[in-house]
């Protein structure tokens, strides 16, 4: 395991630092715990372990100024910044980096954090800038000669990638597109629910909703405006009224177009087909029939006459008007909702009736 050295916050002398350790040895010990217990600061002027500047450290007890990022770490370091410096220092397991001469402007620095919140990519540090980085890596790299194709000048450059331009028609161009971006080109758009108007920078949709009318939506029955966010959302009514009162309204409208094309009654039916017909009462067939259905002969009660029972009595034709049979009595018969339904229009001319026909 790699040893760091230290220096004693009591003595000032240099250890072999074990964990945590800020002090040498046990006397010293004793000594930096009786000062601490007591509120006391330490008197002995000592070197900042991070930039080597001769300071006094305090421990914060005695209402003096102190550091705010203060603790024992304020009597290692000078200021807050050596001291939240130390600190990362000791998280990564290094020694704290010290100021020193940029290679390429001479200048004193300390290096920085890098973009992990640490210190540790600040070890090697060579240059105080981005500026004097680039410039001293240039420094040591071959010049290339390359050919403007807008002006047609010679340029030096030193990046690895071979350049096309030079600098100034690279600024002219920045410029323009700079100039050109300036320039704002807004689009009118229209809500497709609303019918607000408004501007952005790019070409609207076709059917475009505003922000309001997302979450909202006219009903489909009454026009009222209702969120979305409850409920099912592909719904179209605001309320099971509405839905019922549209479908009602729908119901009829298909009632009139069916009973347009085919008519209302057998009547009309016989004579959009062109057979022979005559005006026959229901119930006169019923009871002709004795309420009992003329194809399995099961019993249809009068109660049950326009409901949706299997044993519901209904009008039947034995031979369909659809396959030219006629509309009269002798045509009709007494049948159940069951068999008239699997029935529909087939043509049933061997059926035998189950009474005389006069």
């Amino acid at each position: 395991m790699a040893e760091y050295t230290g220096v004693c916050i009591i003595c000032g002398g240099e250890f072999i630092k074990r964990r945590n350790a800020q002090v040498c040895g046990v006397e010293c010990r004793t000594v930096w715990q009786a000062w601490r217990k007591a509120g006391a600061y330490c008197p002995l002027p000592r070197p900042c372990v991070v930039c080597d500047s001769v300071f006094k450290p305090y421990t914060g007890k005695t209402g003096v100024k102190t550091s705010n990022k203060g603790g024992f770490y304020a009597e290692l370091a000078c200021s807050d910044k050596c001291t939240v410096w130390y600190q990362q220092s000791i998280r990564v397991g290094a020694v704290c980096p010290l100021p020193r001469k940029c290679q390429w402007c001479e200048k004193v620095f300390c290096p920085k954090k890098g973009k992990s919140g640490t210190v540790r990519g600040a070890w090697d540090a060579k240059f105080c800038c981005v500026g004097c980085r680039r410039k001293g890596n240039n420094n040591g790299k071959s010049a290339k000669q390359g050919q403007c194709f807008r002006c047609g000048e010679r340029f030096t450059y030193f990046q690895n990638v071979e350049q096309k331009e030079c600098s100034s028609c690279y600024a002219r161009r920045r410029e323009k597109a700079l100039a050109r971006k300036s320039v704002r080109v807004v689009y009118p758009k229209v809500c497709t629910e609303c019918n607000t108007v408004s501007v952005q920078s790019f070409k609207p949709k076709k059917d475009y909703v505003c922000r309001p009318c997302e979450f909202t939506r006219s009903c489909k029955q009454c026009g009222i405006r209702y969120s979305k966010l409850y409920g099912n959302y592909k719904m179209l009514y605001c309320s099971p009224y509405c839905k019922d009162v549209e479908q009602a309204a729908a119901r009829k409208a298909r009632e009139k177009v069916h009973r347009r094309k085919y008519g209302s009654n057998n009547t009309q039916r016989a004579k959009q087909y062109g057979v022979e017909w005559e005006r026959v009462i229901v119930n006169k067939v019923f009871e002709r029939d004795n309420w009992t259905c003329q194809i399995c002969g099961r019993k249809t009660p009068k109660s049950l006459r326009g409901t949706h029972k299997h044993n519901a009595p209904e009008i039947d034709h034995r031979v369909p008007l659809s396959k030219g049979g006629p509309h009269t009595y002798s045509n009709t018969q007494c049948a159940c909702r069951k068999c008239n339904m699997n029935k529909g229009n087939k043509n049933e001319r061997g059926q035998m009736p189950l009474f005389e026909i006069a």
